[in-house]
Formats: structure tokens, C-alpha cells, sequence
């Protein structure tokens, strides 16, 4: 099973009408909208690639493989960005 993990040391906030992700060590952010907020709270380690897509086809009423080729671009994103890291 492959699923994502968000780093220990990203706290997400909430800051007017966004979720924020403030980066502890060095005060930098990234900021997420709704379906990436959705995401991010999904990456616990233990919901699949898969079950993400799902999660997110269900709440925004999308199409699956647009889902997730998003999702992995996102993922990337995040993955870049020091916030989450890939488990297999």
C-alpha cells in the first residue's frame, strides 16, 4: 500500500478561510485550498493513493482520473516542499 505522511514538524492552521501549513524550523508556509485541505488531512499514513481518490471524488463529485492526476501532482508538491513524505 502506498500512502503519505505529513512531516511532524508542518502544523496546519486555519487563517481566513485557508489552511495554512507553517513550516516550524524556518517560518516559511505553503497554503492549501478546500480539496487540498481534504488531502492533507487524508495523509495520516495509513489511507491509501487510492482511498484519497475516492474520498476526494465523493466530497467534490470529480471525475477519477482527474482526481488522480491532480492528486499525484499535488503530492509531488508537498513531497518538494519538505511537508509529507511517501510511505510504501
Amino acid at each position: 500500500m502506498i500512502a503519505c505522511l505529513r512531516r511532524e514538524d508542518v502544523l496546519a492552521q486555519e487563517a481566513h478561510g485557508q489552511t495554512v501549513l507553517p513550516r516550524v524550523g524556518d517560518g516559511s508556509y505553503y497554503t492549501l485550498d478546500d480539496v487540498d485541505a481534504v488531502i492533507w488531512g487524508l495523509c495520516d499514513g495509513q489511507t491509501s493513493l487510492p482511498a484519497i481518490v475516492e474520498a476526494v471524488c465523493a466530497e467534490f463529485a470529480a471525475e477519477p482520473g482527474v482526481v488522480r492526476a491532480d492528486l499525484e501532482e499535488f503530492l509531488a508538491d508537498l513531497e518538494t516542499e519538505g511537508l509529507l513524505d511517501r510511505l510504501a
